[in-house]
């Protein structure tokens, strides 16, 4: 599974601020060389594993819950009680919810800098971004 890479970055950046130490680079550019790894491994994967795995995206997974459960239990019949249709604890179960793509508001909260630090990084990937089908976002946060 992959996930658009700014809301990962977002995730990233927002949880790990204050355990981050700063070394040679800044956070932004960590989560952003991180995702590229990331989408990297999970190239590989797909091609290495091809018939004998299931790939699906985050947003897929999200909007078509069944259908990807449908998939997932194609490949692993003793699933056959997998329901991503679901309330399911939230933060350390300080709550329930719905399977939710939250990409929009983890985007939402990016901000013109972090953006260009991404897209810096994620220039220089640019293969790995583009084989998912992921563009480059312009300096403004919320949009992709």
């Amino acid at each position: 599974m992959v996930r658009n890479p700014y809301a990962v970055c977002e995730g990233i950046c927002r949880n790990y601020r204050s355990q981050f130490v700063a070394e040679e680079r800044s956070l932004e550019e960590e989560a952003a060389l991180h995702v590229v790894r990331c989408l990297a491994w999970q190239r590989r994967n797909v091609q290495a594993c091809g018939d004998c795995s299931v790939f699906f995206t985050y947003e897929e997974m999200c909007a078509e819950p069944g259908r990807v459960a449908q998939r997932i239990r194609a490949l692993v019949p003793e699933l056959d009680d997998l329901n991503l249709r679901q309330r399911v604890p939230v933060k350390e179960n300080s709550y329930d919810a719905m399977l939710t793509d939250m990409n929009e508001r983890q985007i939402a909260r990016l901000d013109a800098s972090q953006i260009a630090v991404f897209n810096r990084v994620f220039r220089e990937h640019r293969d790995a971004l583009d084989h998912f089908g992921h563009d480059l976002m312009d300096g403004e946060a919320g949009g992709c």
